[in-house]
């Protein structure tokens, strides 16, 4: 096979390392290239690609997806924010808030911040546990500006005005819409200031949703259990272990089973929440929900 356009961690060079001899697999969107030998140790090569700067974050992910692969996870796009040490999870499609909800948890109730757009979740024994899940989030100017109270976040940043995922400039093409920056959980808490969170206890999983078109304030209700996973199964995501044993030839996928699905919502309460980002107020999103949570018999996260 060809070696990589780069170097391996560690320094040496790809084509000193990379052989017919070594088994390789490249994680998507191809920023790593994994190689390894038959009984020797497991090389990661970074290539060329404008997000070679996250190569450290996709590594851990692959090697937190092994574990996961292991728990039965099932994976969510989703938001979570940990609040007196149980997690809230935010699900829903992309621009309806989810992440702003997890950081205005963070910044304003004096929370944690879990993720920002993947968590994992699983069962220890009868014990839900949420994992954030090694991804960045997308965050607008208006968000870290609202929530941070301050205008000189991006001069906190590696490299101030760039896009830490793209490597473009602020002012170049990133795609279509609002200019967002790219940040982990290590860069929140670090440059902004923001605490984070590994993992926590799973108190509810909050799924955003439409309005009703006539409806006039805030709609959330506890989904019934014979529901909560059709409610939830639009929101899975599925990812696949990039660090197979050497004699696997097929792929180690998990994340979006139903079967994983209906135990996790057996122990979870699922809540439906209609609401508008930018109309109304995210603390009385919050305090309905820790309101649907008690009636659930769940201890409220917060």
């Amino acid at each position: 096979m060809p070696s990589p356009p780069a170097s391996p961690v560690g320094g040496a060079s790809g084509a000193a390392l990379v052989t017919p001899a070594h088994r390789a697999k490249r994680s998507w969107p191809l920023v790593l290239v994994f190689a390894q030998a038959p009984g020797s140790d497991l090389y990661a090569f970074t290539t060329s690609d404008p997000q070679g700067s996250r190569a450290g974050e996709i590594l851990v992910r692959q090697i937190l997806d092994r574990q996961l692969h292991r728990r039965d996870a099932t994976l969510l796009h989703a938001a979570g924010v940990v609040l007196d040490g149980r997690a809230l999870l935010f699900l829903g499609d992309a621009g309806w808030g989810k992440t702003t909800l997890a950081t205005w948890g963070t910044v304003v109730q004096g929370g944690q911040f879990l993720a920002g757009d993947r968590v994992a979740a699983y069962l220890d024994g009868d014990v839900p546990i949420a994992v954030s899940y090694a991804r960045s989030a997308r965050y607008g100017a208006g968000t870290l500006r609202a929530l941070l109270g301050t205008d000189d976040w991006l001069d906190r940043l590696p490299v101030p005005g760039l896009n830490q995922l793209m490597g473009v400039p602020k002012d170049g093409k990133v795609d279509r819409g609002e200019f967002k920056v790219v940040l982990n959980n290590a860069e929140l808490a670090g440059l902004l200031g923001m605490p984070s969170a590994a993992s926590a206890p799973l108190a509810g999983i909050v799924v955003l949703a439409r309005p009703h078109p006539d409806a006039g304030e805030l709609d959330v209700a506890v989904v019934p259990p014979a529901e909560a996973g059709a409610v939830v199964r639009p929101h899975l995501r599925q990812s696949v272990d990039m660090l197979p044993p050497l004699d696997w030839e097929g792929r180690r996928a998990y994340g979006a089973s139903d079967s994983q699905l209906a135990r996790l919502t057996q122990r979870v309460p699922v809540i439906l929440a209609r609401w508008r980002l930018g109309r109304e107020d995210p603390a009385e999103l919050f305090g309905a929900v820790q309101e649907r949570l008690k009636e659930a018999g769940t201890k409220p996260a917060g």
